[in-house]
């Protein structure tokens, strides 16, 4: 999707990246059956990302793009109990766009099953989501009043004992040009200032502050056995 809009046919530009991670990642693999999969992984991709380009096309022209897959690294300052702390807050955007009076936050998923409304339901809790809103405001001065999550169906077509991949492959391209809808879906949530800053003050700032009373208790050997005698290091 970073590469969406480069002015190249969509099926030149996804055949150009899976062939350099084909070469990259040929050269750790140790079997056959490794590299039957990397070869059924990337041989969706190939499939998939031609059809969601095309199934998108109007939306995505219609939409001004304020940035596309643009990564963020922001200095963040909030309180603990020993006073304020600042660490750095970095990750990657799917986009931010606007048309007419929103201003929103697209964030791309892939899943095999789709529920749509716990998807909405879930926004106000999902960390990574709500984390990407704050950080727009941080980064541009303007709180977004909207996100449109991009929904990509995981293919599950059943494949076949013994069958070989290209006819499988077909098989499963056939099915998505069968039903696109079924396969690319975009949902809109609306958000708030107030939702976002109760994320802050509920949710970022308390995780923060323990994250920096775990690090300073052992940030003198962050990757040796003495960490687990902090009172403060868990097993995530």
């Amino acid at each position: 999707l970073e590469h969406q809009f480069c002015g190249q046919a969509p099926q030149h530009v996804i055949n150009t990246i899976t062939s350099q991670y084909r070469s990259h990642r040929s050269k750790t693999i140790t079997g056959s059956g490794e590299r039957d999969t990397l070869d059924y992984i990337l041989g969706l991709a190939e499939i998939v990302y031609p059809q969601y380009c095309e199934f998108w096309h109007y939306d995505d022209h219609n939409i001004t793009w304020i940035e596309r897959e643009a990564k963020f690294k922001l200095n963040y300052e909030f309180p603990t109990h020993e006073g304020q702390r600042q660490v750095t807050l970095r990750g990657m955007r799917d986009g931010i766009y606007s048309y007419g009076s929103t201003y929103g936050v697209f964030e791309t998923k892939t899943k095999s099953k789709i529920i749509e409304k716990d998807i909405i339901a879930n926004l106000h809790a999902d960390m990574q989501t709500m984390m990407y809103c704050f950080c727009t405001y941080l980064s541009t001065g303007k709180y977004p009043n909207e996100v449109k999550y991009n929904v990509i169906r995981r293919p599950d077509v059943y494949r076949r004992k013994n069958e070989p991949l290209h006819p499988y492959l077909q098989r499963v391209k056939e099915d998505i040009k069968s039903r696109p809808e079924f396969y690319f879906m975009r949902y809109t949530a609306a958000i708030t200032s107030s939702d976002i800053q109760h994320f802050v003050a509920k949710t970022l700032n308390p995780v923060l502050a323990l994250f920096v009373q775990w690090y300073d208790s052992v940030k003198k050997n962050p990757v040796g056995s003495e960490r687990f005698q902090s009172p403060y290091h868990f097993l995530n």
